[in-house]
């Protein structure tokens, strides 16, 4: 997660050494020298003097907030203001002669929510950032108005801006590489297998959200959501992501479900505000760190990151679904948090589309094993599948159980974490648009389990309860005896005593 130092002051004269120090302790925080934390006052100080002359000239009572946060070739200065418009005339005038010293200038008009000036302050030594980005940013000078940030349907055209824009903000660090092809994308947007929407200022697109569907699938998965450093916190996130969701009910799709990145929560943020729910953590589901520009990660590069998953049912049919003992507090939890009602068992288990599927993702090294029924044959299918798997390196194992095929999860469920599986979530609208139980299995100790970002309470609890059953799977003998010793305290707080049998 980032670095991000927000002051709000008034215009008062007397405030201006307040700005100067905000700007040398934030150069302190991010380790610049002495001399650059001058340079970097005087920056903001010079830059809230410009903006106050002109939004709010002779008033002492206005209000500008600066905000200071590490970027690539150095320190991303937002100061927003509620003053004096500036005229078309008046402002690219004036923010040519800020932008030979400064990157990357930019005033954006807001309407009633004021305006914004933004600006890299270029730093003669390295400030630490998440790593792979790319740093050439031509010096600019632009103004934009929030209402010409037009939001509208990509079309083939713009699959190269689309791969540029996707770069600009995470080198080649995204978890879904075929967008880095324009040839690729330009193809999947014709056929409609990809279905894009775009922001855009003038000619340039400064935000990218996608749909994308698999064939004969009732579910699509949302993603590849990215707006440009200049152009973030204008609401554009939300703007694609409305665009986005009118485009899918079109369509007729079941369900919506994204997989966030858990370095940072913006973009689980975005999805909570349209609906979804978190329904699953995928532990290690990522190499890696995914890398964005302006956003520091502490996560080594080498350990795995998680993902977090969440669903918006566009529909609220009936559910069909036999739950494990084990898990069936933590199923039902999760479908009242989708809106959704308790399912109910099939009565024989309705057939699925394969009883064993394997599908190796070998560039993420993962693999996602299906199970769509449960017999003694099945099982040793299963165990077999599983030690095949692990003989070839695969880092994570994902078994999907069919909670509507497999009348009895209960005996599956107890197999799997016999072999190492615990709990990961649930899936709507699988295979044969099944309910599915996935569990997971972690080959390598390089995961980061402790930095996982969330966006609410729910996905805290989430990662507390997959955390746990990982815990239990792992070590069922410590878990055994915390959870002895968890029972004997309660019953002494209590002021009862186990008898001498059971002592």
């Amino acid at each position: 997660m980032s670095m991000l130092a927000r002051l709000t002051v008034s215009t008062d004269d007397r405030l201006l050494s307040v700005v100067r120090a905000f700007g040398r302790e934030v150069a302190s925080a991010v380790g610049l020298s002495d001399a650059e934390g001058r340079r970097l006052a005087g920056a903001v100080d010079e830059v809230v003097r410009f903006v106050r002359g002109r939004a709010y000239p002779g008033d002492p009572t206005g209000m500008i907030e600066v905000t200071l946060e590490p970027a690539e070739r150095g320190i991303r200065v937002a100061v927003h203001d509620w003053g004096r418009p500036l005229t078309s005339a008046e402002g690219p005038a004036e923010l040519a002669q800020l932008g030979a010293t400064v990157e990357d200038l930019r005033l954006i008009n807001l309407g009633r929510d004021g305006k914004r000036l933004s600006f890299v302050w270029p730093t003669r030594h390295a400030v630490e950032v998440a790593a792979g980005g790319t740093d050439a940013v031509p010096p600019s000078a632009a103004t934009a108005d929030a209402t010409e940030i037009a939001v509208r349907d990509a079309g083939p055209e713009d699959a190269e801006p689309i791969a540029q824009l996707l770069y600009e903000n995470y080198a080649l660090s995204y978890l879904h590489p075929d967008f880095y092809r324009p040839r690729w994308l330009r193809e999947e947007l014709l056929a409609g297998r990809v279905v894009s929407s775009v922001a855009v200022h003038g000619d340039e697109i400064v935000g990218h959200d996608a749909l994308m569907r698999a064939p004969d699938a009732v579910v699509a998965e949302t993603g590849v959501a990215v707006v440009a450093p200049a152009y973030r916190g204008l609401g554009i996130f939300g703007r694609l992501g409305e665009h986005t969701l009118a485009r899918a009910r079109a369509t007729g799709v079941h369900a919506l479900y994204g997989r966030a990145v858990t370095m940072h929560p913006y973009s689980q943020r975005a999805e909570l505000a349209l609906g979804y729910r978190e329904t699953a953590l995928c532990l290690g589901a990522y190499p890696g760190r995914v890398t964005m520009r302006g956003i520091t990660s502490t996560i080594p590069a080498e350990r795995r990151t998680a993902l977090m998953v969440s669903f918006l049912p566009l529909r609220r049919d009936a559910r069909s679904a036999a739950l494990p003992k084990r898990y069936r507090e933590r199923l039902l939890d999760t479908y009242a948090a989708l809106g959704l009602p308790a399912p109910t068992p099939s009565q024989a288990g309705a057939p699925a589309p394969r009883r064993i599927a394997v599908a190796r993702d070998r560039a993420e090294g993962t693999a996602v094993l299906t199970v769509g029924g449960w017999d003694d044959a099945l099982a040793t299918e299963v165990i077999t599948a599983i030690r095949t798997l692990v003989a070839e390196h695969v880092d994570v194992i994902y078994a999907d159980l069919d909670l509507e095929a497999i009348a009895d999860p209960d005996g599956a469920v107890e197999a799997m974490r016999a072999q190492g599986f615990s709990y990961a979530g649930l899936w709507l609208h699988g295979p044969g648009g099944h309910d599915h139980l996935q569990l997971q299995r972690l080959n390598t100790t390089e995961v980061e389990l402790d930095a996982i970002a969330t966006a609410s309470p729910a996905g805290q609890a989430l990662v507390r309860y997959v955390l746990a059953d990982l815990e239990r799977v792992a070590h069922p003998a410590r878990s055994h005896q915390r959870s002895s010793h968890e029972r004997f305290s309660r019953r002494t707080q209590t002021g009862t005593r186990s008898p001498p049998s059971a002592r």
